[in-house]
């Protein structure tokens, strides 16, 4: 503090006096910053404690996509709902779910998937 003191009195009007202030209080605060330092420089950090799981953000993608599909389930119709359950919980078949939902088989499998709208 009182080296800064001594700069105070250190002016030889070889600039504004603005600028040189200002040059006097930023070494002061850089000087500062660099006493209390309170970085850690990754040199002394162990790997372990910098190590990324990619586990994390898969655990977050899961948990979104788990909403985003109960957001949508509660806006099915209750035909619609029994349709996904069969589909995808149950794993059934596009030709059973037709038949135990007394849906018209058609021809070809393409209209089938077309018509239950999920599988």
């Amino acid at each position: 503090m009182d080296d800064d003191f001594r700069r105070l009195r250190s002016f030889d009007h070889a600039s504004s006096q603005r600028t040189w202030l200002t040059t006097v209080v930023r070494n002061h605060v850089i000087n500062f910053l660099q006493r209390h330092k309170t970085t850690v420089s990754l040199n002394d950090v162990s790997p372990d404690a910098i190590v990324y799981s990619a586990r994390q953000e898969e655990t977050v993608y899961e948990r979104e996509q788990r909403e985003s599909l109960q957001a949508a389930i509660t806006h099915l119709s209750k035909r619609e709902l029994r349709l996904f359950e069969l589909c995808y919980v149950f794993g059934w078949s596009t030709v059973d779910i037709a038949e135990a939902m007394g849906i018209k088989v058609p021809d070809d499998q393409a209209n089938l998937e077309s018509a239950i709208g999920f599988c």
